[in-house]
């Protein structure tokens, strides 16, 4: 189980009372630390049992990649339940935004999409959901690549 008040560079922001009554804490961790790619392998793991092999493409990770990132994670108690990955040296763009599946439609990706004050961000064409609730929060699709769009809120 990951705790965040042991994970290094992090900082808690805000606790958030969800739709079911939960009390989640939002912390920002700078780096890809261990805990959190301990949670990506579980993760997958939980999704591979579902047959859910899509999301796991939310989980991969190269450690050159999140070098230079922050971490937006919620936590129920030790264990993440979303995320959002914020480069430092592009702030206003997000490299990706993840919520297990128990604790979508409750906001979390919402609050994220705000805290992180994202303006730019790319989505997997067959991506239908996330693109309708990108859209529905102000983005526009500004460039389609041969698998994907980049969005940018208007």
């Amino acid at each position: 189980m990951t705790n965040y008040l042991n994970i290094k560079n992090s900082t808690v922001l805000n606790t958030v009372k969800i739709d079911t009554g939960e009390l989640l804490t939002l912390v920002k961790v700078n780096g890809l630390q261990d805990e959190i790619i301990s949670f990506f392998k579980s993760e997958k793991k939980v999704n591979e049992a579902k047959g859910n092999n899509k999301d796991n493409l939310y989980l991969t990770y190269n450690e050159n990649d999140f070098a230079l990132c922050e971490f937006y994670i919620f936590f129920k108690g030790d264990k993440i339940v979303s995320f959002a990955i914020r480069p430092t040296y592009y702030p206003e763009c997000m490299m990706r935004l993840y919520t297990c599946e128990d604790y979508r439609k409750l906001g979390l990706a919402t609050i994220l999409l705000n805290e992180c004050e994202t303006k730019n961000l790319g989505c997997l064409k067959d991506n239908t959901e996330a693109i309708e609730f990108y859209k529905n929060k102000g983005f526009v699709i500004d460039y389609e690549y041969n698998c994907m769009f980049s969005l940018k809120k208007e």
